[in-house]
């Protein structure tokens, strides 16, 4: 190999080297920037969110895809995502989180970056509230309070007596997301002189607004043994844990439809179409 071709060739790598340094800096900026244009965004839509929903902080929002100026560009964003943890209702709870999903929300960017709530158009929302464990207990006094999911089934019948030899996980599998729903809640108190783990096991039912718990079954047990439920004692349970919850409205006026039971939470959940952002 001559010296000219070693030169043009290494003129040659010095040329692609730099060029992928240059393709490397523009994909950098434009990240930046689409990061920046999103992150404006999120911002302003935050500010409406938090009037919309009267919140005393500005609620979490994400403008979910990739990339961000691809959707603004034609006014036409995917999903959005608002989340908002820690909202006061009346005087008891003051736990409840409001999550909502916002798809194909149609906004012109220069409308979203100027605050103007009545030119983002959405054809979908699905919207939750949640609520927690902490807010439940305190609503029966009972300040440290256990959730758990079961099957409308376990609620009626204990496992030791099912003799459908069903698993609960599969029971609950089986049940679709409606108005009504098992759940145990799990307590500690005294009976009796004794400390006593309680378990109610309760109908979740979703009657507008509202969430109704009404216990159905318990189960008590202490150190020692299984304990056997007096009627009196039966009755004091079932009226301390039968309550009605009052979660407040779902974000955007989502009309509930389903009520569910997590670890820890219950959720009322909905959807909606075809709304503004400013209703």
């Amino acid at each position: 190999m001559t010296t000219a071709t070693k030169a043009t060739n290494k003129r040659k790598r010095r040329g692609k080297k730099r060029l992928v340094i240059t393709l490397v800096v523009l994909l950098g900026l434009l990240v930046a920037a689409d990061f920046a244009a999103a992150t404006a965004a999120e911002y302003q839509v935050s500010k409406q969110a938090r009037q919309q929903f009267k919140l005393k902080d500005d609620p979490s929002v994400s403008v979910n895809g990739f990339p961000f100026l691809t959707q603004a560009i034609a006014g036409k964003y995917n999903e959005i995502s608002v989340h908002a943890a820690g909202i006061p209702v009346a005087n008891t709870l003051r736990e409840v989180q409001l999550d909502a999903k916002l798809r194909r929300v149609h906004a012109p960017l220069s409308e979203v970056l100027s605050g103007n709530a009545k030119a983002i158009r959405i054809e979908e929302v699905e919207g939750q509230v949640k609520i927690t464990a902490t807010d439940i207990g305190r609503a029966v006094g009972i300040p440290k309070m256990g959730i758990e999911p079961v099957s409308e089934r376990r609620v009626r019948i204990p496992e030791e007596d099912d003799e459908s030899g069903q698993d609960d996980e599969d029971l609950r599998d089986a049940e679709p997301e409606d108005n009504t729903t098992g759940l145990r809640l799990d307590a500690s108190t005294n009976v009796a002189g004794e400390e006593t783990n309680v378990s109610v096991f309760a109908m979740l039912t979703l009657s507008g607004h509202k969430v109704d718990i009404r216990p159905e079954r318990i189960e008590l047990r202490n150190e020692l043994t299984d304990v056997d439920v007096p009627d009196f004692v039966r009755n004091q349970i079932f009226d301390k844990f039968s309550v009605d919850l009052n979660p407040g409205a779902l974000p955007f006026k989502v009309k509930p439809t389903a009520v569910t039971a997590e670890s820890g939470a219950l959720m009322v959940k909905g959807t909606a179409a075809n709304l503004r952002f400013d209703q």
